[in-house]
Order: C-alpha cells, then sequence, then structure tokens
C-alpha cells in the first residue's frame, strides 16, 4: 500500500490510497532470472575457458604463429582448466617432469625470459580475449531472454 498526497482540488481526501498486488511474483522471477543469468554464464565460462586451453595447446604444440615448445607432450597436456568459484576459472599449467622441474616452472621461462619467443599464454589470450567476452555477453542475452 503506498499513501500518496493527492491535490486538494480534486480530492476531499489528503491522500489517495494505492494498492500494487504481484509485488512478491516481481520478486520472485528477479531472483529466478538471477539464477538463470548465473548458470549461463557459468557454463559460457567454462565454455570460453576450454576454448582458450585449446587455443593455448595449439600455441605449444606448433599450430599458431610462435615457435612450437621443446617438450610439446607433457607441456601441452599440462595446461588444465581449474574452476576456482561460480563463473570463475583458471588454465594453468599443472604437473612435474622427471627432473622434479614444474611445467608452471616451464611456462613461466618461456613466456618471460627474453631469450624465448614462446609467449603461448599471452598470444593466446590477445586472440581469443573478444570471442571469450562475446560468449559471455551472449550467455546473458540469451538468459534475459528466457525471462
Amino acid at each position: 500500500m503506498v499513501k500518496v498526497a493527492s491535490s486538494q482540488f480534486t480530492s476531499k481526501d489528503a491522500f489517495v490510497q494505492i494498492e500494487i498486488y504481484g509485488i512478491a511474483e516481481v520478486q520472485r522471477r528477479l531472483q529466478a532470472l538471477g539464477h538463470v543469468v548465473w548458470a549461463g554464464v557459468d557454463s559460457a565460462t567454462l565454455e570460453a575457458a576450454n576454448m582458450v586451453q585449446s587455443e593455448v595447446q595449439s600455441s605449444i604444440i606448433g599450430i599458431r604463429d610462435e615457435p612450437k615448445s621443446v617438450d610439446t607432450g607433457r607441456f601441452g597436456n599440462g595446461i588444465v582448466v581449474d574452476k576456482l568459484d561460480k563463473a570463475v576459472y583458471t588454465i594453468k599449467p599443472e604437473g612435474t617432469y622427471p627432473n622434479g622441474q614444474t611445467v608452471a616452472n616451464v611456462a613461466t621461462i618461456l613466456e618471460n625470459h627474453p631469450k624465448f619467443n614462446r609467449k603461448h599464454f599471452r598470444n593466446s589470450l590477445n586472440r581469443k580475449e573478444t570471442e571469450v567476452k562475446e560468449k559471455i555477453a551472449q550467455a546473458v542475452r540469451n538468459a534475459a531472454k528466457k525471462f
């Protein structure tokens, strides 16, 4: 119930009362929309993370412009997608070589050392950033169409 001040020239009362029905239904639908949007964004983010993982692996094995890495098998297969939170994923190097060096160490050296021109993660991000953003934006638009 809302009370609105009325003009004394058009109404004999000081306030006009307005009742609005269906507020609970609107709140329920908005809450449901939020869950649908989050589910869609989470799904699209996982898809995008897998796409970027594939791009990094393609870079490592030499399918992209940068030079391929020496140990393409262990390094390429060591790139994994890990879920951190709802709609938050990371693509990271994981695993260990027989000499005890980690795949993350190798990735860091190749990515940052001036002698090596193998910026697999950086270049893959540059190639896929726009596509990732569009995929997530499309998921939000699709979820909003459901309501």
